[in-house]
């Protein structure tokens, strides 16, 4: 990682074919959103950037340490058309695959092959067109490109094609929760109640903050308490200790 002592050092600058992927950092072990991108890497002198040492590709960077995989832009270009080949290759043989079909957009997606993720997306609902899995996946790639409206399609045709679908519920849970409609969203959330592997933190305080919002307190501080037992770290968060002590103060 580049490390700068008084602004002299190394730094990098600008980020380029931004792709986000939700997954588990494997330095730290945290949960979060990892980031790849190209950028460029400078020494610098007291922070302004004097000599360039080429483009880099960020590989998965941890929201949380911040640390990362790092490759030169060539090596990982060269790297990315043959792994793109060889799974192309792979669903060509069986089109009727879906493991490989998903395996192959995955890959592209995470890959920054946008016109590549492109096709597939429109490809594979005709393909599946009674596949969750697909569906979610989908969902979960417009998300990250920003396509809200189309991820909340795509989360909400899993959870008709799989009502048990847990992932579909919590997709469609969390964006009725986010338009305010939240006894929809406890009737979906519902399996998170118990502690457990299905408990999600995040889910839990976003309930609490939209209760709280909403003007009923009592249950925004249930659902914080379960948060805050569910990951105690949250407690060391002061966005979340402010929604608490704003819940509670409300309680009298």
């Amino acid at each position: 990682m580049p490390t700068t002592i008084n602004g002299i050092g190394t730094m990098y600058y600008g980020k380029k074919n931004v792709q986000t992927r939700g997954g588990i950092c494997e330095h730290c072990g945290e949960v979060g959103d990892l980031r790849s991108y190209q950028t460029r890497l400078w020494v610098t002198f007291v922070f302004i950037p004097v000599v360039p040492l080429g483009k880099k590709q960020i590989i998965d960077e941890c929201p949380s340490c911040r640390r990362h995989r790092l490759v030169p832009v060539g090596q990982w270009q060269n790297l990315a058309r043959d792994d793109l080949s060889e799974s192309r290759a792979a669903t060509d043989q069986d089109p009727q695959d879906e493991e490989a079909a998903l395996d192959h957009f995955e890959l592209a997606w995470r890959l920054g092959a946008a016109e590549e993720a492109d096709r597939l997306a429109g490809e594979l609902p005709g393909r599946f067109p009674n596949s969750a899995e697909v569906q979610i996946t989908l969902g979960s790639w417009h998300e990250a490109v920003g396509r809200n409206a189309q991820a909340d399609a795509c989360f909400a045709e899993a959870l008709r094609l799989d009502p048990d679908s847990k992932q579909a519920r919590r997709a469609v849970g969390i964006a009725l929760v986010e338009q305010g409609q939240l006894a929809d969203a406890r009737t979906l959330l519902a399996f998170m109640d118990e502690p457990g592997a299905d408990q999600d933190a995040k889910v839990l305080a976003m309930l609490g903050k939209a209760y709280h919002e909403q003007g009923d307190h009592e249950q925004a501080l249930d659902f914080l308490a379960r948060a805050a037992k569910a990951s105690p770290e949250f407690m060391r968060n002061k966005h979340f200790r402010k929604v608490v002590k704003a819940a509670q103060a409300a309680m009298k």
